[in-house]
């Protein structure tokens, strides 16, 4: 599986990789699980924490 979160070419996304502000990455890895969890339990959307 491969997922594409944010292009090196677009320069805010760039920043947002590289810096990590704001907690980008881990948003995006919690969403990633999030969605891959709900997927693999045959839930149609991830439920809120």
């Amino acid at each position: 599986m491969l997922v594409e979160c944010a292009f090196i070419s677009n320069p805010e996304e760039a920043r947002l990789l590289g810096d990590d502000l704001g907690g980008f990455k881990e948003r995006l890895a919690v969403a990633i699980f999030e969605g891959l969890s709900a997927s693999l339990l045959g839930e149609r959307e991830p439920q809120p924490a």
